[in-house]
């Protein structure tokens, strides 16, 4: 039995995996398309929320996707172990799809605090390893990404830029991607 199978059910993989391999496949134009219409078209309603919440998860699951694929091109020896890399993402995804479509996402400053009560003792805890998670996310696929380029485990000095175009993700999809595309083609020939 795969080990993926522990984290998410057969059948949602295999929706997963077709996903991602659209994701890797696509031009960078392509995505950056889909978040720039979705921010354009998102509304204050709920199909706002949802087109905007989809545009996220695409986001996320394109990241998930590149660290995925650019892991299983190491070799065994060298391979970093990636559960919670898979653990982080899926976090990711269901805070980012709850707080988004239920809750219509939320906003904590020193005017509406007293709103939440006792949940704050919850929320900021959650939000900040929400936010570690996402740095380990961009840290694990930009890593996997690089050391996949030069052939060897690399050190933040190498893929501290690809770090950061995935930080500032519409933009840097045009760097990103391109590269992606060509690890894949070097490989499959």
């Amino acid at each position: 039995m795969c080990a993926d199978t522990y984290i998410y059910p057969p059948l949602l993989l295999n929706q997963l995996n077709a996903i991602m391999n659209i994701l890797l496949r696509v031009k960078a134009y392509q995505l950056f398309l889909i978040y720039v219409f979705s921010v354009i078209f998102s509304t204050d309603g709920i199909a706002g929320r949802i087109i905007f919440c989809l545009s996220v998860c695409i986001n996320i699951v394109w990241i998930y996707s590149i660290g995925l694929s650019m892991n299983k091109l190491i070799p065994e020896k060298f391979r970093p172990k990636i559960a919670y890399f898979k653990a982080s993402c899926l976090l990711i995804l269901v805070w980012i799809t709850v707080a988004l479509t239920i809750f219509g996402g939320y906003s904590i400053n020193q005017d509406n605090y007293a709103e939440y009560g006792n949940w704050l003792w919850v929320l900021i805890p959650a939000h900040l390893y929400l936010m570690w998670s996402f740095f380990y996310m961009f840290y694990f696929a930009s890593k996997m990404l690089n050391s996949v380029i030069d052939g060897e485990i690399v050190g933040f000095s190498t893929y501290y830029r690809t770090f950061f175009a995935m930080w500032i993700f519409p933009i840097g999809v045009w760097f990103i991607q391109p590269a992606v595309q060509r690890i894949l083609a070097s490989k499959s020939e």
